[in-house]
């Protein structure tokens, strides 16, 4: 139960903190984080964290397309058709975890997770070419 309440705590607080930076690496980092974590308490058959971390990723990625957008990079197409597709995927896996269908939310987790990953690289090599 200790581990379980210490590993909440070091994903709220970045969470917390990330509504306070505009920084869109941060949050594409924290919805990446999510992502991992949505898949390694699903495949322990833990539902609840599915939809826990889903609707927290979801949260996030309603946030980072007011943080692109008040970046200029060359890719924002690309990023923000890659935010929806997150959200989709996120969104799956919400929906099948509410249904306690958990073979069909890991697999939308995992989905997410990759597209996440891809987020996040997008949006890394986008800040060392500016």
């Amino acid at each position: 139960m200790q581990r379980v309440a210490f590993v909440l705590f070091l994903i709220l607080i970045p969470i917390a903190m990330a509504h306070g930076n505009d920084d869109p690496l941060q949050t594409a980092n924290i919805v990446y984080r999510l992502s991992e974590e949505m898949i390694l308490h699903g495949s322990e058959g833990h539902a609840h964290e599915i939809i826990t971390f889903g609707e927290k990723m979801i949260e996030e990625l309603d946030h980072l397309p007011n943080l692109l957008h008040q970046r200029k990079i060359g890719n924002q197409k690309k990023v923000l058709k890659q935010i929806k597709e997150i959200r989709k995927r996120a969104e799956e896996a919400v929906f099948f975890s509410k249904k306690r269908s958990l073979q069909p939310a890991l697999k939308s987790a995992r989905l997410a997770s990759f597209h996440a990953k891809k987020l996040r690289d997008d949006l890394r090599s986008s800040g060392k070419k500016n």
